[in-house]
């Protein structure tokens, strides 16, 4: 009898301490972040022109001449340093993300309804970002074409999923959904809210002072959207679940990057402010060493034709701005056909920008004592069992 026991009992050890193993493994294996992009504004001067700040490496900055725009460092009446967009404005990033990232910004207004946001996975089309999509008869002046767009107010966080819509003046029907911010959370009215978005490729959590508000789960890629000025896959689907889990809505036809992330913020006849603005990427996608060190010696012969590619995993700090649209552009090409697939994009820029020097890591601690107190409660309860079982015999 106690042989028949013996057996089965230390094949329990040792699955529990296999699956402890695993767990440990996998947590300390989890990808680390590290910021690529860092600025809050603090190294300036009152009126310094966005443009004139480190976050112009990365993206790129327009203000209309409309109403006196502009896009500068005010000062709040604590003496923080901040970014203000005025009136017609777009803050649009230079290169589209491609691999896993976490955007985050804090806001301390969004001002008007739907008329200054946070957009993400908003492909470039053919009109500015801050042109209103007349897809929302309750918001006229409803911001953007594509993407998924979030608009803070005192108390509620709407989260817009933008899709085609045959009857809309643009194609753009609007998808909205509004959640209450957490307890003790407002945006504007001297109170400051922080926005993260972690954005897997597969799903996008969005998070305010840092509690859950919502998921986005994205399906699978799609078709283009050419009469738009879209040439790059959409999700097919867009799925919105709460911070439980229930899900909310699935919207189809989506104007929804399916490869690759456009990420900024604009506003139409609105004021928007913005602090702390950081994206991150995983490790590995950094540039190696190999990579970006400097030669220690000049090459025998000069090379007879310039390259014309980056080369595998450099980062290179953009110049210039991407194509945008004029201020005369206000409307698109209202185009008929809707079945075209564009050819697959092809040239879509390198991940990331310059890298900071600051890292985010998951601390996984606490998850590792925990597996090694239940593996070692485990072998004590069984060796208890062995013992008692001997005595007994």
């Amino acid at each position: 009898m106690m042989r028949n026991f013996r057996i089965p009992a230390l094949l329990l050890i040792l699955a529990l301490c296999l699956s402890a193993i695993a767990l440990i493994v996998g947590a300390e294996e989890a990808e680390e972040m590290v910021v690529v992009v860092d600025e809050s504004f603090d190294d300036y001067d009152v009126d310094v022109n966005g443009t004139a700040t480190k976050l112009n490496d990365y993206f790129a900055m327009e203000a209309n001449s409309i109403g006196d725009g502009y896009i500068k460092v005010c000062e709040d009446d604590q003496g923080n340093l901040f970014l203000q967009s005025h009136v017609f404005t777009q803050v649009v990033l230079r290169k589209a993300l491609t691999s896993p990232y976490i955007f985050s910004l804090t806001s301390s207004e969004m001002q008007g309804g739907h008329q200054a946001g946070v957009f993400l996975r908003a492909p470039a089309y053919n009109s500015a970002y801050y042109e209103g999509d007349g897809g929302d008869p309750a918001r006229e002046n409803s911001e953007g074409f594509t993407g998924i767009w979030v608009y803070a107010s005192y108390d509620s966080l709407d989260v817009n999923i933008k899709s085609y819509g045959a009857d809309k003046p643009h194609k753009v029907l609007d998808n909205t959904y509004t959640f209450a911010l957490p307890e003790g959370s407002h945006c504007g009215g001297g109170n400051s809210l922080d926005l993260r978005f972690e954005d897997d490729g597969t799903s996008m959590a969005i998070y305010a002072d840092d509690q859950l508000v919502c998921i986005l789960r994205f399906g699978e890629a799609g078709r283009g959207w050419p009469d738009l000025g879209v040439t790059v896959k959409c999700f097919k689907t867009v799925t919105l679940l709460d911070s439980d889990g229930t899900e909310l809505m699935t919207v189809e036809n989506t104007y929804v990057s399916a490869n690759e992330s456009i990420v900024g913020w604009a506003t139409r006849v609105a004021n928007m402010s913005v602090d702390n603005v950081k994206i991150a990427i995983p490790a590995s996608e950094m540039p190696t060493e190999a990579a970006t060190e400097a030669p220690t010696e000049a090459p025998t012969e000069a090379p007879t034709e310039a390259p014309t590619e980056a080369p595998t995993g450099s980062v290179e700090v953009p110049t210039e701005a991407p194509e945008q649209p004029t201020e005369e552009l206000t409307t698109i090409p209202d185009g008929t056909s809707t079945d075209a697939v564009p050819a697959e994009p092809g040239t879509s820029a390198p991940t990331g920008t310059e890298a900071g020097t600051v890292t985010e890591t998951v601390d996984d601690s606490l998850t590792v004592w925990i597996l090694i107190a239940v593996m070692l409660v485990a072998i004590g309860v069984t060796a208890g069992i062995l013992v008692a079982k001997k005595r007994g015999s």
